[in-house]
């Protein structure tokens, strides 16, 4: 099975992300992470507090 996730190989387990006091304020929220789009939607699981 052919794997989009750029955070590991397939078959090689699971990917978490976390990251801790994301205070975003700003007229547009999501530009806040444009620059790490890519790497946070190729996680597994994605918290954000």
């Amino acid at each position: 099975m052919a794997s989009n996730n750029i955070a590991h190989p397939p078959g090689l387990g699971l990917s978490l992300f976390a990251v801790g006091d994301v205070f975003v304020d700003r007229d547009d929220p999501a530009t806040a992470f444009h620059s790490a789009r890519d790497v946070l939607r190729s996680g597994d699981v994605v918290f954000g507090n």
